[in-house]
């Protein structure tokens, strides 16, 4: 078998695909809620009943542990890759650790969608709604990259630079 390395990606398409995956999974838990309330039992209530105790219990929990987790994860991640050398090596490092805090907040908001299509109860989709609207606070953007990976000097200018054979 051939050992082809290819060049790594130009730093500023990384941003655009970490970029891209946050804005494709919010807009589908987006149009998953709505689709679930429209499509959703006829009897829609707000409250707390006591026949829902599991999951009363279940969303709230889980909504709260996946914002604690999100956060806890990212930041473990992201604290191993400020000792790598090279931009590359951060920025892969960078787009898992998104991935993985995406994937914590979008797990728990998707949970109590579901919960609330099968209930009809509207407390659940408000708990989805709250980690929806974190998960929009997270949005990653270039300035919170630089922050987060603690760029030095010349990864900074790497980052800025311009890519000709990229396609704007």
């Amino acid at each position: 078998m051939y050992n082809v390395q290819s060049a790594p990606p130009h730093p500023r398409s990384v941003l655009k695909a970490i970029i891209m995956i946050h804005a494709a999974l919010l807009v589908a838990q987006v149009l998953f809620a709505i689709a679930s309330y429209a499509v959703g039992t006829k009897t829609k209530y707000f409250g707390a009943p006591s026949t829902q105790i599991l999951y009363l219990i279940a969303v709230p929990l889980i909504a709260a542990v996946s914002f604690v987790a999100s956060n806890l994860v990212f930041k473990l991640l992201v604290a191993k890759l400020t000792g790598k050398d090279t931009l590359a090596e951060k920025l892969v490092g960078y787009l898992s650790a998104v991935i993985v805090r995406l994937a914590l907040l979008e797990g728990a908001s998707l949970f109590g969608i579901v919960v609330s299509f099968i209930t009809g109860n509207l407390l659940y989709l408000l708990i989805a709604g709250l980690l929806i609207f974190y998960f929009l606070m997270v949005r990653p953007t270039a300035d919170k990259l630089e922050s987060d990976l603690e760029l030095t000097y010349d990864q900074k200018l790497e980052m800025e630079a311009t890519d000709d054979s990229e396609v704007k």
